[in-house]
């Protein structure tokens, strides 16, 4: 019995990596940024 051996087109994809890394960084900015927004919202109802 010979075991089938499934091939797969693995090569590297510099758009798909590019794509992947920037959705990355967008999401952490966005999440950044509305923390930001939120903690300044928060201090000046505070301190009001």
């Amino acid at each position: 019995m010979q075991a089938e051996v499934c091939k797969t087109d693995r090569t590297f994809q510099p758009n798909l990596v590019f794509a992947l890394l920037l959705g990355n960084f967008t999401l952490i900015g966005i999440t950044i940024g509305v923390q930001g927004v939120l903690w300044a919202e928060l201090m000046s109802a505070l301190l009001s």
